[in-house]
């Protein structure tokens, strides 16, 4: 509309001034329409109207809230080029911008700029740059930013403890977190509901599942309603501590809070039972997805097929698994590593199958496989025991019908990365099958950097095992 009026005004032989042209790029940044105002801002030089400070500003502001940090930067650059002064307004716009472009280098650069004029950063400026930090994980520089603003005699703002905890979610720091979140009351600053979710999940991602209680607790004595983000954060932190009643009492309350559980909600339950060997229950919140009329994901499928396992129930893990397509759910590495883990799968001939077809290609695409190293990282101990016994039948034997002697490496680290299967030893699995294929191993212990590298002498092969 605004684009028209301005056309058929121009058409007319009206003159269009300034104002008008700052008036109609505001409207169109209101209506967050960065474009239609990238069109008015390249219409002025044809009728001779000098984009002011507003001009600048209203441009600048439009392409902010259109997420067109890069304009928005050539806006600002054009600008001073012109010789046109910012004011704190414009360089919050322009930080703002690339906060939400994921910019954050650039934002704090003009929030140094700032201060290089005579102008003084306010809450906007640095929430902006705190903010901007947060996205860009930078969690010591989001700190230092926090720290200042008394200093500045800025104050600080929800918004500014909001950033600031966010940041130190996502760098992994829960302390730093937890301290920021109880410097609020002295601040006269309270909690809303996204605080409490950042400070909640830099707890499930530090493994803090009882702090992560704590606060969901004086969430609700302060009355502040969880919504689903909270409740699958504290799922999360009681399912990474192994607490999978915790775990499902906070899912099975998520209906009477109005939090419909998401496929997120689902995964974390799952996951949180089959850590407990619950695999009934892992079963019933699988079906509990379908009846919702959910499609569970790969994730909601390896949790359940792992319990299953954890269970002794390799019947209802393969019926789980041979369920995936009609789920149109493609399986991963970790499904048939879990599959493979199950003694009444991997010790028939099924199993053979499954790897062959299911395992092997999607190890034949990945760096498992390099010349006369194996990695059997990630796998489980019957996932493992399958890829290196077709390793050495294939590889290693084509290249010992050559060679007298070959020196062979298996990387065995600490078996699947997942916590529920940190107690696999793969390097005692890789043992017994060696052991078993009459293969004398005679092992050597040296150091190689800060690894401890097994090494393996057997016939004509050096095996090493890292």
């Amino acid at each position: 509309m605004i684009i028209e009026a301005f056309a058929r005004m121009q058409a007319q032989g009206f003159s269009v001034s300034e104002r008008d042209f700052t008036l109609g790029i505001s409207t169109c940044g209101r209506s967050k329409l960065w474009q239609h105002a990238c069109w008015l801002w390249g219409k002025m030089p044809d009728a001779k109207a000098n984009p002011t400070l507003f001009t600048y500003s209203a441009a600048i502001t439009a392409c902010e809230k259109g997420g067109q940090w890069q304009k928005a930067s050539d806006l600002f650059e054009e600008m001073l080029k012109s010789k046109v002064t910012p004011d704190v307004i414009i360089y919050n716009a322009t930080i703002s911008a690339c906060e939400k472009g994921g910019q954050w280098q650039q934002a704090l650069n003009l929030f140094h700029a700032i201060r290089k004029t005579k102008l003084t950063p306010d809450v906007i400026s640095h929430n902006a740059t705190i903010s901007a930090s947060e996205k860009g994980s930078q969690w010591q520089q989001a700190l230092n930013l926090f720290e200042v603003m008394p200093r500045a005699n800025v104050s600080r703002s929800v918004i500014s403890f909001s950033a600031a905890i966010g940041a130190c979610e996502k760098g992994g720091q829960w302390q730093q977190a937890l301290n920021l979140f109880e410097a609020m009351p002295k601040g006269k600053v309270t909690p809303d509901v996204i605080i409490y979710n950042a400070a909640i999940s830099a707890c499930e991602k530090g493994g803090e599942w009882q702090q992560a209680l704590n606060l969901f607790e004086a969430m609700l004595k302060g009355r502040v309603n969880p919504d689903i983000i909270v409740y699958n954060a504290a799922i999360s932190a009681c399912e990474k501590g192994g607490q999978w009643q915790q775990a499902l009492n906070l899912f099975r309350a998520m209906p009477k809070a109005k939090a419909i559980p998401d496929s997120i909600s689902y995964n974390a339950a799952i996951s949180a039972c089959e850590k407990g060997s619950q695999w009934q229950q892992a079963l019933n919140l699988f079906e509990a997805v379908l009846r919702a009329k959910g499609t569970p994901t790969v994730i909601s499928h390896n949790a359940a097929i792992s319990a299953c396992h954890r269970g002794h129930q390799w019947q209802q893990a393969l019926l789980l698994f041979e369920a995936m397509p009609r789920s149109t759910v493609k399986p991963n590495r970790v499904t048939f590593c879990a599959l493979l883990d199950c003694p009444g799968i991997s010790t028939q001939n099924l199993g053979g199958q499954i790897f062959q077809h299911g395992l092997l290609p999607i190890l034949q695409e990945s760096a498992a496989f390099q010349d006369l190293k194996v990695d059997l990282h990630e796998h489980s101990e019957g996932a493992a025991r399958l890829t290196l016994q077709w390793w050495l039948s294939t590889t290693v034997a084509k290249r010992l019908e050559v060679s007298h002697k070959l020196d062979c490496i298996v990387v065995t680290g600490y078996g699947k990365s997942r916590e529920a299967w940190r107690t696999s030893d793969i390097q005692a699995a890789v043992l017994d099958l060696l052991k078993g294929l009459k293969i004398d191993a005679r092992i050597l212990r040296e150091s190689l950097a800060a690894l401890n590298k097994r090494v393996f002498c057997f016939k004509s092969i050096c095996l090493k095992m890292v």
